[in-house]
């Protein structure tokens, strides 16, 4: 009668433990899901055994929701959902433009940035794009910037400001001017949409610097020079991320 009882007491523990060692997925309020094992819960915390074997603890606070019924996935299909961190960043912004001590206009840019995204698992973005950039002025000028990318959210959460810059060179497309460095700065606010999707808004300042032969007409006489163009901008922008 003792054996059974001790068997039945086993079966009983066994029945009771097993959910700890089930496989969740648990999904954060600021929108990151980490799938493992539950190695231990109580009314307060919860600590997660991830696929790698890494053990994270998470405030009952700090979770959204949790799927019990939750499917690993198979070691290759975890292989690709690791590698599945790049991001296409679409990003159009408008605003004025200025040459000191000679003419104020208006600028218009759209960009394409491709790069890492989530990079340490903060949401930070570094890749690279290509874009238009044009001012509008008595005399116009395009280019197109080739830059390096970096995107930094300050915080974790769903909604957060967010610190960007972009740094390269600008290509001119026509023949009578030439390109030089591009930069950008901006600072604005981040919205988490999806697992792999964001909207970002943010003010922006830029300095695009070319060069051009100018003619100029000094008593009556031409003369014609190489001219250092920095048009330096302020504006606002629109980006998509997904």
């Amino acid at each position: 009668m003792r054996k059974i009882l001790h068997i039945v007491f086993c079966l009983l523990a066994l029945l009771v433990l097993q959910p700890a060692n089930a496989d969740v997925a648990i999904t954060l309020k600021n929108g990151q899901t980490i799938a493992g094992n539950v190695v231990f819960q109580n009314d307060e915390v919860i600590v997660i055994k991830d696929y790698d074997g890494q053990r994270f603890q998470y405030p009952r606070a700090e979770i959204d929701s949790i799927n019990n019924n939750f499917t690993p996935l198979e070691p290759e299909e975890q292989q690709q959902e690791k590698t599945r961190k790049v991001a296409l960043n679409i990003k159009a912004s408008g605003g004025v433009a200025i040459v000191p001590h000679n003419e104020v206009g208006g600028m218009f840019s759209i960009m394409a940035h491709v790069g890492a995204c989530n990079v340490a698992n903060k949401r930070l973005f570094i890749g690279g794009g290509i874009g238009y950039f044009g001012t509008y002025m008595s005399s116009n000028y395009a280019f197109m910037p080739i830059v390096f990318r970096v995107e930094a959210p300050l915080t974790t959460t769903k909604s957060a400001p967010f610190i960007g810059a972009s740094f390269g060179y600008g290509i001119a497309p026509k023949k009578n001017y030439k390109g030089g460095l591009h930069g950008q700065v901006d600072a604005g606010w981040r919205r988490q949409l999806g697992k792999n999707s964001a909207l970002l808004l943010a003010l922006n300042a830029s300095i695009q610097q070319g060069s051009a032969m100018l003619t100029e007409d000094i008593e009556g006489e031409e003369y014609t020079q190489k001219t250092t163009l920095t048009f330096c901008t302020i504006g606002a922008s629109i980006a998509i991320q997904f």
